[in-house]
């Protein structure tokens, strides 16, 4: 079940590039001569997977009005859309590999099978990178913060620090909900003084050094 809209847009694209593969499959069989009521028995699996996750999609629409913002964050920041995202890595997963035992029993060139299902095994890349980022983030491995993004930063360190986000809210005196919201914008639009409140109600400290490059500054002054 969908929970979130970040979850939401996840689906979305995982639903998008499993349809861009079921006509690449499409094609490739077809181009092999085998007749469409064949075809679409070999991807009748593949066709119910991606129908499931749409229904999903659709049905929490629908619970939310259909309002889902245009921008989103992407990363996990929970984890039920952590355990959310290793099931659908392993549901993906074993439909690739069974897709692909179909094309080589066939005869399928590599390349084709290479073809057909580099769409998703791109979005599976993408899939075990933000899983491996929560995972290495719920060990408590710290990334630099970056006052470029310091909205993604907070996150991070919410996440490594064991808090979740009604922790944090409680901590700040808002809601969860609130928390929520500031999270999949990133934080946009924070204060400084803000991002120095919620670092150290995580439990860390914030310490600015500013220095200059010594080599190049008498480099250009040359």
């Amino acid at each position: 079940m969908i929970t979130s809209n970040a979850d939401r847009a996840r689906t979305e694209k995982l639903v998008t590039d499993g349809e861009k593969s079921v006509e690449h499959m499409a094609a490739t069989l077809e181009g092999m001569g085998l007749p469409k009521t064949e075809i679409d028995a070999r991807l009748w699996d593949l066709r119910r997977f991606i129908g499931e996750m749409r229904a999903e999609a659709d049905e929490y629409d629908r619970l939310i009005g259909g309002l889902i913002p245009e921008e989103e964050l992407t990363m996990l920041t929970s984890d039920t859309e952590y355990k959310r995202t290793l099931g659908t890595i392993r549901n993906t997963e074993k439909m690739v590999e069974d897709q692909i035992a179909k094309f080589r029993a066939e005869g399928v060139s590599e390349a084709a099978i290479e073809m057909c299902v580099g769409i998703t095994r791109g979005l599976l890349r993408d899939m075990h990178k933000e899983a491996t980022e929560y995972k290495s983030l719920k060990e408590g491995h710290i990334p630099a913060f970056s006052v470029d993004e310091p909205g993604i930063s907070l996150v991070r360190l919410r996440i490594a620090s064991g808090k979740s986000q009604k922790d944090l809210a409680d901590l700040l005196g808002v809601s969860a909900a609130q928390v929520s919201r500031d999270e999949r914008r990133e934080y946009y639009n924070v204060s400084w003084h803000r991002v120095v409140e919620i670092v150290r109600l995580l439990g860390y400290h914030v310490e600015v050094k500013v220095s200059t490059n010594a080599r190049k500054f008498e480099r250009d002054r040359k």
